[in-house]
C-alpha cells in the first residue's frame, strides 16, 4: 500500500516525516506499507510532475495537521488533489487526517469530512488498524499484534513529544526584526535624536504583533517558552506605559560632555530596567541553550508564593515517577541555570541515591549558587540536602561505609548552617532540621 502524506508548515512537515518513517519501519515489512512526503523530491526535479506521479499512484492519503497548518491554502489544495486522485485510483476516498494539538471538532470544510485521528495512543491504534484494513483486511486482534503496537507506540510517542516545541522565530516569522531596532537596543541616555514618539510607536507595534501570535505560541512552542513569551508581552506593555508617562510631556535632555543625555536618574532607571528585562526575555525565548528542560521551570522561577512553587514541585515529582523517560540526563539537569531543572535532578538522586561524594559535590554547587545571589532561594539547596541524606542513610560512602567522607560532610553541613544564619534565611527552620538529620545520619551526633 502506497500512502501520500500531505503537510504544510515546519511542524506539520516534521510530523509527516516522523509518521512516514514509523509506518514504514513497523508496518512496511509485514504489511507492505510505504509512504511519500513531498520533501522526498530530489532538488532540480520537476516538482509538480513528481507530485502528480505520486498522487496518481497513492492508495490512500494522510493529511498531517497542526494548529498553524489549518489555515494553509496549500494544505487545502494538496488535500483536494489527494482526494480526487485516490478516488480515481481506488473508487474510494480513503483519506485520513492525523492531528497534533488539534481537536477534530475544530476542523471545518473538507478537512472535517476525513477520518480524523489525534496523536494519542488510542486514536493511533484505530488509525493503524483502519489503514491496514484497506488492503489486507482488519488485522487479527491477537496478543502479538497488540504487543507489537505497544512497542511501536513508545517510539512514535517519543518522536511526537519532540515535535511539541516549535521555535518562536518560526511561529512569529518577523520576531528578530521586531527587536532589531533602537527602541530595544539603545539605552535612553544614548538616544541622540530624542524622537521619543518613534520609540513609543515601535514598542506599540511590537506589542501588537506579539499579542497577535500569543495563542499560536502557546500551542506550538511548549509551556516554558509560552510562559516566557507572556512575560515578554507584559514587560513590553509596561515599557509602553512608562515611555508614555515619562517622555510624552515635551522633553529634551541636554547632551553631557561624556556623550550621554542628561536624563534624570529616576527616568533612566525605570526605562532601562524595562529595556534590559525585555532583552533578557528575548534571549530566553529564542536561544535553546537558555531554555529549561522542565516545562514549568519559568513559571516556578516567577511564582509569587512558596505554595505555588511547592505545587509545581509536587507536579514534577509525579512526572518523574510516571514518565521518567521524558527527562534528560542528571548531568544536563544539574548544569541548568533553572532551579526546577536542578530540583528534578536532586529528586531523582533522592529516589536512587548515588555515592556520598557525588551528593556532596552537588550540595557544594548549590551552596555556591546561593552565596552568589543577593536574595537567594534555598529550595534547590534543600533538595540537594535531601539527596545527600538519602545517600547517607543508604550507606553509600564508598565501599559501603562513610569512611573519610565523614569530615567532608561535617564541614559542608557547618558551612551551610553558617550561611543560613549569617544571611538570616530559613525563617521556618526547615533547612536547619534537614541539616540536623544529615548530621545524625553521618554519625556526627551519634546514632
Amino acid at each position: 500500500m502506497r500512502l501520500f502524506l500531505a503537510w504544510s508548515g515546519g511542524r506539520s512537515h516534521r510530523l509527516a516525516e516522523l509518521l512516514r518513517t514509523w509506518l514504514e519501519t513497523h508496518y512496511g515489512p509485514s504489511h507492505g506499507v510505504s509512504a511519500f512526503v513531498s520533501s522526498d523530491i530530489a532538488k532540480g526535479a520537476a516538482w509538480f510532475g513528481a507530485i502528480g506521479n505520486e498522487l496518481s499512484s497513492a492508495d490512500a492519503g494522510v493529511v498531517c495537521l497542526t494548529p498553524e497548518s489549518l489555515d494553509s491554502r496549500w494544505i487545502a489544495f494538496e488535500s483536494g488533489a489527494l482526494v480526487a486522485s485516490v478516488r480515481q485510483r481506488t473508487g474510494h476516498e480513503r483519506i485520513f487526517s492525523y492531528l497534533l494539538d488539534v481537536r477534530p471538532t475544530t476542523l471545518s470544510g473538507p478537512l472535517a469530512s476525513y477520518q480524523s485521528s489525534m496523536a494519542t495512543k488510542a486514536d493511533t491504534y484505530r488509525f493503524v488498524t483502519s489503514l491496514l484494513a484497506l488492503t489486507n483486511g482488519p488485522p487479527t486482534a491477537s496478543e502479538r499484534f497488540e504487543h507489537e503496537f505497544e512497542q511501536a507506540w513508545v517510539e512514535l510517542e517519543r518522536g511526537i513529544e519532540a515535535l511539541a516545541a516549535e521555535r518562536v522565530v518560526d511561529v512569529v516569522a518577523d520576531f528578530d526584526e521586531l527587536f532589531d531596532r533602537k527602541t530595544f537596543d539603545e539605552p535612553i541616555t544614548e538616544c541622540m535624536d530624542q524622537r521619543w514618539f518613534d520609540r513609543y510607536d515601535a514598542a506599540v507595534l511590537t506589542l501588537a504583533r506579539l499579542r497577535e501570535r500569543r495563542a499560536i505560541v502557546a500551542t506550538e512552542c511548549g509551556p516554558f517558552v509560552a510562559d516566557a513569551y507572556q512575560q515578554l508581552i507584559d514587560e513590553i506593555d509596561g515599557y509602553v506605559m512608562d515611555l508614555r508617562a515619562l517622555l510624552f510631556s515635551p522633553a529634551e535632555f541636554p547632551l553631557l560632555d561624556n556623550g550621554r543625555r542628561d536624563v534624570p536618574l529616576g527616568v533612566e532607571t525605570v526605562l532601562e530596567r524595562r529595556r534590559k528585562a525585555i532583552g533578557d526575555l528575548v534571549a530566553v525565548v529564542t536561544d535553546p541553550a537558555q531554555q529549561a528542560y522542565v516545562d514549568d521551570a519559568f513559571r516556578f522561577e516567577h511564582a509569587r508564593s512558596f505554595a505555588a512553587r511547592k505545587s509545581l514541585i509536587h507536579r514534577l515529582e509525579r512526572s518523574l515517577a510516571e514518565r521518567p523517560e521524558r527527562f534528560p540526563t542528571a548531568a544536563q539537569l544539574l548544569d541548568s541555570d533553572w532551579t526546577l531543572d536542578r530540583v528534578a535532578a536532586h529528586l531523582r538522586a533522592e529516589a536512587e541515591p548515588d555515592e556520598v561524594g557525588v551528593a556532596l559535590d552537588e550540595c557544594r554547587r548549590e551552596l555556591e549558587r546561593a552565596r552568589a545571589v543577593e536574595q537567594p532561594s534555598l529550595i534547590a539547596l534543600h533538595y540537594s540536602l535531601r539527596s545527600l541524606l538519602a545517600s547517607l542513610l543508604a550507606g553509600l560512602g564508598g565501599g559501603g561505609t562513610l569512611g573519610l567522607r565523614a569530615d567532608e560532610v561535617t564541614t559542608l553541613l557547618a558551612d551551610i548552617g553558617r550561611f543560613v544564619t549569617d544571611r538570616h534565611l530559613d525563617g521556618g527552620g526547615q533547612l536547619r532540621q534537614l541539616l540536623a538529620r544529615c548530621e545524625r545520619a553521618a554519625g556526627a551526633d551519634g546514632p
